[in-house]
């Protein structure tokens, strides 16, 4: 019997059993994220009652997404971009999205959240002269 037959199993006998969370704050569709489940990850996709879940976070912030990122499963996290239509740009504690995760990112690395300043804010200079035009211009 495999994991995606136990999952079932549980869910059918007590429902609310999707709802439970780890230590961790992740549910079962963290788990199977983290672990390169992707038959349990399919499951949560195709079942309606479920799609909650693929973008619920956990203590850290991370969605199932960026688990499956991180864990280097690269069928578990187009599943869940294609079939389970998350969305990608959910930020977890350390500011990453899963792209961040997938290219390496790190903190600094990190695009700006609305109001703080991003490199290309350094095209201005501190006159507030946009450098960038003046560049296209010549």
């Amino acid at each position: 019997m495999g994991y995606r037959r136990v999952v079932e199993d549980m869910l059918e006998a007590y429902p609310d059993a999707a709802e439970l969370r780890g230590g961790d704050g992740g549910t079962f569709v963290h788990a199977a994220a983290r672990e390169k489940r992707s038959k349990v990850v399919a499951l949560a996709i195709k079942k309606p009652m479920l799609r909650g879940l693929l973008d619920a976070q956990d203590r850290d912030g991370n969605t199932p997404l960026h688990l499956a990122v991180a864990a280097g499963a690269p069928a578990v996290a187009e599943a869940l971009l294609r079939k389970g239509k998350v969305r990608a740009d959910v930020l977890n504690n350390a500011g990453l999205t899963p792209f961040d995760l997938a290219a390496g990112g790190c903190p600094e690395q990190r695009r700006p959240h609305h109001g703080e300043s991003s490199s290309i804010d350094t095209s201005i200079d501190h006159h507030g002269h946009d450098l960038l035009s003046n560049a296209n211009s010549n």
